[in-house]
C-alpha cells in the first residue's frame, strides 16, 4: 500500500514513530493509548496498549 501525505517526511514520520503523536490519532475511536513503547531501532520493537471506553486494557 501506498499513501501521499501533504506533509514534510520528517512530521509524518514523528507522528507514526513518537507515542505522544500517536496517542492522538491510533487505534479505534473512542479507545485511548494505556501503554505505548515505540523504538524502530534494528533490533528494536513496539507496543501498544489500548484502553477501552469502559476501561477494560
Amino acid at each position: 500500500m501506498t499513501r501521499v501525505f501533504d506533509a514534510p517526511r520528517g512530521l509524518v514520520f514523528e507522528a507514526h514513530s513518537s507515542c505522544e503523536h500517536l496517542s492522538r490519532w491510533w487505534g479505534p475511536r473512542g479507545y485511548e493509548i494505556a501503554g505505548c513503547e515505540v523504538d524502530f531501532r534494528p533490533g528494536g520493537s513496539w507496543r501498544i496498549v489500548h484502553r477501552a471506553p469502559d476501561g477494560e486494557e
